[in-house]
């Protein structure tokens, strides 16, 4: 809807749920953070969760605007903020978590029975969006209003933007971005708009889901659906679906991260 400019459903007229609290309320609506009590900066508790997702370092997660936080009463977590349309200059429109021990987190459902512990989910997964967030980018959105930014990436995945963020050597003049949606998210407007007249390069992993969504494809309805590379060439200097340096899989594969660890294929 957003990408053909059709305006959200009315949540007055519709589209809503219950809440935890059994009221009526849209998710659009909702506080992203609303689970979250943020921390004070803990390098080293930042620094035990890069052990389990080397080669990211803490100063990566500061990079992105990522924070220490307790997660509905019961986990730490890294949160990385996801940015909307106005980047650093409104609240983040969502927060992308990971469960700082390197565990997964609850997914939490409103269509499952409460259990014995007052709580309901529906599976454990590695990383989850909190509620209420919406469609957006996470990465080192700071550098793109700086016209020395000539270069950005779009990689698949947060550990990813946070993975080369962590290369030493990586020049100020780049932007590493993700959206927040998955590989095969229909690029918006906005987003693509961000790599205009900067050289862009598209890193998605070494699977076929993810080049899906780097170079388009076919969907079941036989509509072809826009890639991020193919959207990113409307816009940049120059865009280039880079691939890594792995068989191409079916199922998920190899990352960006993999291969800043020097993992061969």
């Amino acid at each position: 809807a957003e990408y053909i400019g059709i305006p959200p459903e009315d949540p007055k007229k519709g589209g809503s749920h219950r809440g935890r609290g059994g009221s009526k309320r849209s998710s659009e609506k909702a506080d992203p953070a609303e689970h979250l009590d943020f921390l004070p900066w803990d390098e080293l508790s930042a620094a035990y969760w890069c052990l389990v997702k080397r080669p990211i370092v803490p100063a990566a997660i500061l990079a992105v605007g990522g924070r220490l936080a307790i997660y509905r009463h019961d986990y730490k977590v890294i949160a990385l903020p996801i940015h909307g349309e106005k980047l650093l200059d409104a609240a983040p429109v969502g927060w992308c978590i990971y469960n700082i021990t390197g565990h997964n987190l609850p997914k939490w459902s409103k269509n499952n029975s409460t259990g014995d512990d007052g709580k309901s989910f529906t599976e454990w997964v590695k990383v989850k969006m909190t509620y209420g967030s919406q469609p957006g980018v996470i990465g080192n959105v700071d550098r793109l209003a700086d016209p020395a930014c000539n270069e950005a990436w779009k990689l698949e995945g947060p550990t990813d933007v946070l993975a080369m963020l962590s290369l030493p050597d990586l020049p100020d003049t780049v932007a590493v971005l993700t959206n927040a949606n998955g590989a095969k998210e229909r690029p918006s407007p906005w987003v693509i708009d961000l790599f205009r007249g900067r050289r862009a390069c598209v890193c998605h992993d070494a699977d076929k889901p993810g080049q899906d969504g780097a170079i388009g494809w076919t969907d079941d309805r036989g509509e072809q659906r826009p890639g991020w590379a193919t959207a990113i060439a409307t816009t940049a200097t120059d865009c280039r679906n880079v691939l890594l340096p792995y068989e191409i899989n079916d199922e998920a594969n190899r990352d960006m991260r993999d291969f800043l660890n020097g993992v061969v294929a």
